[in-house]
């Protein structure tokens, strides 16, 4: 598993009008399987676009989603979603780019309903925590 940096916000409106923290996660869970993904392959296949380009604008999606105000809604705050452009933007690409996200939708990667984007299946890759600190604290122990 690789993890990637990201930025995330530093606080959101909780809707009370109060600035508040939020749980910052400044990385996500990448698992190296996605250079042998059958779904990306495809996507690469039907575009006619270079893996590398289909990988990159993935990983663009994927770190637009987990500095969402809503983790793997492509939002720009609360109830903004991030338009196809501003993704398309993002990772360096112009229209050619939207036939990518097309094949993503096909291939339910992702979802597009009223206009936000959603990365599918985004809470069973990118849990919370892994318990990472409860398992290194029993290991100190011993």
């Amino acid at each position: 598993m690789i993890y990637v940096m990201s930025i995330p916000p530093k606080s959101i409106d909780h809707g009370n009008g109060k600035q508040g923290a939020t749980v910052n996660y400044p990385w996500f869970r990448m698992y190296s399987e996605v250079l042998h993904d059958k779904k990306l392959a495809r996507v690469s296949f039907k575009t006619r676009q270079p893996k590398a380009l289909v990988l990159g604008l993935w990983v663009t999606i994927l770190a637009l989603a987990n500095d969402s105000p809503d983790r793997g809604k492509l939002l720009i705050s609360d109830g903004i979603p991030l338009t196809i452009d501003e993704i398309l933007f993002e990772a360096g690409l112009g229209e050619e780019g939207s036939v990518i996200i097309d094949e993503f939708a096909q291939a339910n990667m992702l979802s597009i309903l009223e206009g936000v984007v959603t990365v599918n299946h985004w809470q069973d890759r990118q849990f919370a925590s892994d318990h990472s600190r409860e398992r290194v604290q029993k290991y100190r122990e011993r």
